[in-house]
């Protein structure tokens, strides 16, 4: 019964993914833990929780379930939802102080773009543990507290495609059914498969052409973009329309119908593309007001001590501990800001090609909204 709640779960969560799903914040023991035992924390999105549970079960320790407004923990502690405020709360109220002797929380590394540890430290008396940006991860971490680069790096590997695939899809069947309900009833079901498989095929097939999504330099970024949706768009419907045309003369029926499915697709593709490397985490926002800036070092204040490299999702920065950051990848930077929120000594900050810039006070007070303003003043 429990995989097939399981399922059911997974099922609900990814159809409705665009939607808040909460579960109550509480205290879950896996295992047999005692006041030894490792404290994870995490938000309180349901498919979050339940991948959680099925990658540590076997240990014994502590799930700690704080309010993200139930949504997931990258989404919520990039946009203001989940705070330190939503951490600290679940420390002070839970109970867990008087179930442990140790004071060490493992939170996930992805949220810390909105949670900072030391103000966790100073409010609670917590030390904050960042751990790997995947569930799947955590028995691994769990053994030696230490973080490979896979375990810190997020990847966007086909499950998470097509899962990806599944949620943009959910919204695109909706417009599907009710536009060909209107002007033809026969094309629903044909329109429902021919949209599923359209989307899917896109990030199916994504790994062939993401090399097109790169940042490049400011002449050259946007044609690039554009030349991979024309590709797209003209290779691909050119040939599909010349068959429409030829079924249209053979059979008017079948033609019109094959017509109607292509300027169907035309739109999905360019929905798709509209966004294409905001829904992947391996990429920046195309529609971001910030994609045009890059994360910068003071070297006067850098003091080598590492966090950015811990926090950074995407492998940017290599620290020697004691000397400056540096950051030989920083053209994977997603922007998420982690990196300048743990900074202790304000030394990283975004800036454009105008050289204007973006310093820790405003990542740190202002989140992203869902058009990538930042106009959600943090608690």
């Amino acid at each position: 019964m429990n995989i097939v709640r399981n399922y059911l779960i997974e099922l609900v969560a990814i159809l409705t993914r665009f939607l808040p799903l909460p579960v109550r914040t509480k205290i879950i023991r896996i295992g047999n833990p005692g006041p030894d035992s490792p404290v994870l924390l995490t938000g309180n999105y349901v498919l979050t929780v339940e991948r959680v549970k099925r990658a540590v079960q076997g240990l014994d320790l502590f799930l700690l379930v704080a309010n993200s407004k139930g949504i997931n923990v990258w989404c919520a502690a990039t946009g203001g939802h989940f705070t330190n405020h939503s951490v600290i709360s679940a420390l002070k109220t839970s109970g867990i102080e008087k179930m442990v002797k140790h004071r060490e929380v493992i939170l996930p590394q992805l949220a810390a773009t909105g949670i900072e540890g030391r103000i966790i430290q100073e409010k609670t008396g917590w030390t904050v543990k960042w751990g790997p940006v995947d569930a799947k991860f955590i028995p691994q971490y769990l053994q030696t507290m230490e973080k490979t680069t896979e375990m810190r790096t997020t990847s966007f590997p086909i499950s998470q495609r097509l899962e990806m695939a599944t949620v943009l899809w959910v919204p695109l069947a909706i417009i599907t059914t009710v536009v060909f309900a209107i002007l033809n009833n026969s094309l629903v079901l044909k329109g429902l498969m021919f949209s599923f498989l359209l989307v899917e095929t896109i990030f199916a097939t994504f790994p062939i052409y993401q090399t097109f999504l790169k940042p490049a330099k400011k002449d050259q970024r946007k044609a690039r973009r554009l030349n991979l949706l024309k590709l797209a768009t003209l290779v691909g419907f050119f040939f599909l329309y010349s068959i429409g045309l030829v079924l249209s003369v053979k059979s008017p029926q079948h033609g019109a119908e094959f017509l109607s499915l292509e300027i169907m697709g035309a739109m999905i593709v360019a929905i798709t593309f509209f966004d294409l490397g905001g829904m992947t985490p391996v990429f920046k926002s195309d529609i971001n007001p910030e994609r045009e800036f890059f994360i910068q070092i003071d070297a006067e204040k850098c003091r080598g001590v590492g966090y950015c490299e811990v926090v950074c999702p995407r492998n940017c920065f290599q620290v020697d501990r004691g000397n400056i950051a540096t950051i030989p990848r920083g053209d994977q930077c997603v922007q998420c800001g982690a990196c300048i929120v743990q900074c202790p000594f304000d030394a990283l900050f975004f800036e454009n090609r105008k050289g204007e810039k973006l310093f820790p006070e405003v990542i740190r007070r202002y989140k992203l909204n869902m058009m990538g303003k930042r106009t959600i003043s943090a608690e």
